[in-house]
């Protein structure tokens, strides 16, 4: 999302020429963790993937068909019937399906005839522009029906639904810095729950709607530095979960709550890894050992598939899926 978006970008152009193929060692240390891993996309630039709730379903988005900036695709969980479901004009980004499965969001700058219209511009690491004519809109599964769910000067993207369906957390910058916020899933009564100086974004609910984990860039003294975070729903009882000197970002609970996943680059800038942690702070365990980008880690609704995002395959960046075999 120059943006989530543009991040991704980044990470995988340039961590694609150490990830020339599949390591033994990645596959030996992966293997007590994630199993019969599986590589859903090959064609373009692909990302930051997500299930539907019945798992028949992934919503991602993708760079392809002669077009420089993201559009969003669904697919069929074993990577078949790709298929376009975003306007494809503009800028788009961070997709997610309802609950219910009868409806899709994601952020996009259609509406503005001139966004997507300029070449991509050259990203440096860790830097982001945030397009202030990114907004969530609402569609049906296949793209139709499309209803525009914020209107406000600046950035609004990143949204998510709860998991009863009702509301959407998401990450705006209309009131001049970049905070997590949550609305009904209509659009209406928004309100803001984080309020400290930095880069908000990225949030999920838990299991029970309870609390938000999402990740922050707030360190002054190490501004490239990410980090985990968790607030309530109700943007109380806010908390820091790592404590990594790294980028610790992407953030997502298992089902059942007891951890969270999100990937962190504490070994070198370039390398991201998958770990685990408990919303506590404790139990921190590395999930994959692979050379360059592993990230944007979600799991199924049962708990028992993670897919992500990986250049472990050579190249661009693709989705991947596997069994998730931890606490077996």
């Amino acid at each position: 999302m120059i943006t989530i978006a543009a991040l991704i970008v980044l990470l995988f152009t340039t961590t694609a020429a150490v990830a020339a193929d599949i390591h033994p060692q990645s596959i030996e240390g992966e293997g007590r963790y994630i199993q019969n891993i599986t590589q859903l996309t090959s064609a373009g630039i692909n990302g930051e993937g997500y299930f539907s709730r019945d798992m028949k379903k992934i919503i991602f988005q993708s760079i392809r068909d002669e077009n420089p900036y993201y559009q969003i695709y669904t697919m069929d969980i074993d990577g078949s019937k790709q298929r376009l479901v975003s306007s494809g004009k503009g800028k788009t980004t961070c997709s997610y399906f309802r609950p219910d499965g009868n409806k899709i969001i994601y952020a996009s700058t259609h509406h503005n005839p001139a966004s997507g219209t300029e070449p991509p511009k050259e990203e440096k690491r860790y830097q982001w522009d945030f397009d202030s004519d990114m907004e969530i809109y609402e569609a049906d599964p296949d793209g139709s029906n499309l209803r525009r769910l914020t209107n406000s000067d600046g950035y609004d993207a990143e949204g998510v639904y709860s998991n009863d369906g009702t509301r959407i957390v998401f990450t705006s910058q209309r009131d001049g810095d970049l905070e997590i916020y949550i609305m009904n899933a209509d659009g209406t009564n928004t309100r803001r729950l984080t309020n400290s100086k930095g880069y908000d974004g990225g949030s999920f609910f838990s299991p029970d709607d309870k609390e938000i984990v999402f990740r922050a860039f707030r360190d002054a003294e190490k501004p490239g530095n990410a980090h985990v975070f968790i607030v309530g729903a109700d943007g109380k009882g806010e908390r820091q979960v790592t404590n990594i000197e790294a980028v610790n970002w992407a953030p997502y609970f298992h089902p059942s709550g007891k951890y969270i996943i999100f990937a962190s680059n504490p070994e070198s800038p370039g390398n991201f890894d998958l770990y685990i942690i408990k919303p506590d702070g404790t139990g921190l365990t590395r999930i994959t050992y692979d050379e360059g980008f592993d990230g944007l880690p979600v799991f199924s609704p049962d708990g028992k598939k993670l897919l992500w995002t990986s250049t472990r395959a050579g190249g661009k960046s693709q989705l991947f899926i596997a069994d998730w075999a931890y606490g077996r």
